[in-house]
């Protein structure tokens, strides 16, 4: 999307805030890209550390608003399962 793409469409999820668990690679990066560039502020949870950080910094990079949080979802399926 360019600068004046951003200027001149609607903005669907500016002043959203977005978690998106999985969201270091594949079909999570995309959404975590799509989100940021809709305007949304993203939360990028995953397992892996590495590419988390990648992505937070590409996002932001990009002129988005991202921040990596480590996480690992099965552990609070489990948590919660007991």
């Amino acid at each position: 999307m360019t600068q004046q793409d951003k200027e001149t469409s609607w903005v669907k999820l500016d002043n959203k805030c977005a978690i998106v668990t999985g969201g270091a690679s594949g079909i999570g990066l995309a959404t975590a890209q799509l989100f940021a560039e809709e305007g949304a502020a993203v939360v990028i949870a995953d397992i892996n550390a590495e590419q988390g950080k990648q992505a937070e910094q590409k996002i932001n990079a990009g002129g988005g608003r991202a921040v990596f949080v480590p996480c690992d979802v099965a552990l609070a399926r489990i948590a919660s399962a007991r």
